[in-house]
């Protein structure tokens, strides 16, 4: 049976703004454990040649240290992290299918690893990855903390979907397609884990364990769409880490 759900819009200029507002929570996540996770559908883009043009298109990200999930010109998805030398640790996709994706990317500072989920399956690992490019480092650094590497204009970078910062034209990363719902955790969640979100998309309350999933607790921010106030969503893991809409559309449609 179709069910309705929400969903946010972005047209390559909006944006959604999730402020720190002193939140302790937020600020000490990305020096930590924690992990990502977006159920998203972009507008695609024809492939080109990536060595004549390449862009990475924001879809749920953590300015100033660069930490997040991104969606590419040639069509693949992207989790990535920065050290504190302003080299960029990318893992990335296969192409993508043009279809409602599930995204899950995980970072695990004390085993220094990072992992990207794609529709519940791990397709790339951070330990595989700097096997395969040995002009890679063996290991992840430490996130750093306190890092502003662009010198944007705030004392500590804020969380934004649909662009990496929209304060800076050179870091912008404007998306341009559909984003579901959002989440972020104190926690590395486990495969099994990832794997039971997968599999009840839409059906599923991440303020509650379910199944495999025991990770409820870690949940530090929650947005689907389902309650908004003028341009405020609300977060949905009461922990009030609440966004606010720059000129994107919320709407509803059958899956």
């Amino acid at each position: 049976m179709p069910k309705e759900v929400k969903f946010a819009k972005f047209n390559g200029g909006g944006y959604i703004h999730i402020p720190l507002n002193g939140s302790k929570v937020l600020h000490e996540l990305t020096n930590s454990d924690f992990t990502f996770c977006v159920l998203a559908k972009p507008d695609f883009v024809k492939p080109i040649k990536w060595t004549e043009h390449y862009e990475d298109f924001a879809l749920f990200v953590r300015s100033g240290v660069h930490t997040g999930l991104f969606y590419s010109t040639v069509n693949r998805f992207k989790g990535n992290v920065w050290d504190n030398n302003n080299i960029e640790y990318p893992l990335n996709s296969l192409e993508y299918n043009n279809k409602i994706v599930h995204l899950v990317f995980c970072v695990n500072n004390k085993k220094k690893k990072h992992s990207l989920y794609v529709n519940g399956i791990r397709v790339s690992e951070s330990d595989e990855f700097y096997q395969l490019d040995k002009r890679r480092p063996p290991s992840l650094p430490q996130i750093p903390k306190e890092k502003d590497f662009y010198k944007y204009p705030k004392e500590y970078s804020d969380y934004f979907m649909g662009s990496a910062n929209p304060f800076t034209k050179e870091f912008s990363c404007f998306y341009k397609g559909k984003i579901y719902e959002s989440a972020i955790w104190d926690t590395e969640l486990s495969a099994d884990e990832i794997e039971v979100l997968y599999e009840n998309i839409f059906d599923m309350d991440l303020t509650e364990d379910f199944e495999l999933y025991k990770s409820s607790d870690n949940l530090v921010g929650y947005w689907n769409f389902d309650i908004i106030h003028d341009d405020k969503i609300f977060d949905e893991s009461f922990l009030e880490h609440h966004g606010f809409l720059h000129n994107v559309e919320i709407g509803t449609e059958k899956i």
